[in-house]
């Protein structure tokens, strides 16, 4: 099996499910790049290594090929993961009740402007 090596400047997406990984991912991929138009492409671009759908020496043969600072994501929390000098963790985190409708939404296939507008936020 392949294992992961971090490179100095890497960052590490640590979110718990529904915060607003992908978003966060997005906006890395355009700061990395430094391209307004950049194809953010999370699932491929910055790879979720907690998943047993993708092979891991596929995801980690990509990130060996990519140049310049790069980034993954992981829903470990940071107490459950090595801490390596050389890489940034980023959190994001969410109210509890926007990621418990929001992971609700996702698992019924409701149309999503249906089910947002009968949330009410304080």
């Amino acid at each position: 099996m392949t294992y992961y090596t971090p490179r100095f400047g890497d960052a590490v997406v640590a979110t718990p499910p529904k915060p607003g990984t992908t978003w966060m991912q997005a906006i890395l991929a355009l700061l990395f790049s430094g391209y307004p138009l950049v194809a953010a492409n999370p699932s491929i671009n910055a790879p979720w290594f907690d998943t047993k759908f993708d092979d891991m020496n596929q995801i980690v043969g990509h990130l060996e090929a990519k140049f310049g600072r790069r980034h993954v994501k992981t829903h470990t929390s940071l107490d459950g993961m090595p801490i390596w000098d050389e890489l940034r963790y980023i959190t994001v985190y969410r109210h509890p009740v926007g990621a418990h409708f929001s992971a609700r939404m996702q698992g019924s296939g409701e149309p999503l402007r249906r089910a947002a507008a009968r949330i009410k936020f304080p």
